[in-house]
């Protein structure tokens, strides 16, 4: 019975500590999508403010680096919000 009692409080303890690793991990996918969620923000503000100040597309992504696809995905997100 004693055997019995330390297998189960060693699979109890595995359990807990996979729990744990698993609670950790998705905190650490939580912050990631977050900075990345910002980053894709700031990206945003910083091509519709160039864009309204009369930069075209192609000289946002020669300037900033930016893929033009995603340029021209703002350019139209702005137009479609002005509607």
């Amino acid at each position: 019975m004693k055997e019995w009692v330390v297998i189960q409080d060693a699979r109890d303890e595995g359990y807990e500590d996979g729990l744990e690793d698993g609670r950790e991990e998705g905190r650490e996918e939580g912050r990631e999508e977050g900075r990345e969620e910002g980053r894709g923000e700031a990206h945003f503000e910083v091509i519709s403010r160039m864009l309204r100040s009369g930069k075209t597309a192609e000289e946002i992504a020669e300037f900033c680096g930016y893929p033009i696809e995603q340029v021209k995905a703002v350019k139209k997100e702005m137009l479609v919000s002005a509607e």
